[in-house]
């Protein structure tokens, strides 16, 4: 009785938060871990994590500016690519995430609002040893603060390869 129970209810929490699974009422972001990271995916895990820490302390209805993610190059690298499509897709995707969650997300280069945007989200992104290592901080800018965070690491797989040059063959296989 009680196996099935915990079936039932782990059933219960993938079914109501879609590929996520639910551990005492924290999402946790499991797709980050697996082989074959799908980047959307992981894009949207990270602004829904951003949005659980803040949602108590940023209103969804004061304007957002989420960022191109920057990339930190390590200059001990034999060969140094430049991948700042990867900041953009990554930070383009966590955008139409946060509009789905209900957050009045603003272009930083339109926004003629009353002076600056309310909160802004901004990262980097490190690729060493076959790993892609991102830093997100999220910011009110009203009181100065940083009102949420979130680290993690992706392995860098064919699809990320792919967006780093436009041709993941350049690269040996990881897996």
């Amino acid at each position: 009785m009680r196996r099935s129970f915990t079936i039932l209810m782990m059933a219960s929490a993938l079914s109501i938060t879609g590929c996520e699974v639910v551990a005492v009422g924290v999402a946790t972001p499991m797709i980050v871990q697996q082989k074959h990271v799908n980047l959307a995916n992981a894009s949207y895990a990270a602004a829904d994590t951003l949005s659980q820490q803040t949602t108590k302390r940023f209103a969804k209805d004061r304007p957002l500016i989420v960022e191109d993610l920057q990339e930190i190059i390590d200059m001990n690298q034999k060969t140094i690519i430049a991948n700042p499509k990867v900041g953009r897709i990554m930070s383009e995707q966590m955008r139409t995430r946060f509009v789905q969650l209900g957050y009045n997300v603003v272009d930083a280069d339109s926004y003629h609002g009353t002076g600056a945007a309310a909160g802004r989200v901004s990262g980097t992104y490190e690729i060493l040893n076959g790993v892609m290592n991102v830093a997100l901080r999220m910011h009110d800018n009203q009181t100065m603060r940083t009102t949420g965070v979130y680290d993690y690491s992706l392995p860098v797989t064919y699809e990320i390869k792919k967006y780093m040059t436009g041709n993941a063959n350049m690269f040996p296989p990881l897996f």
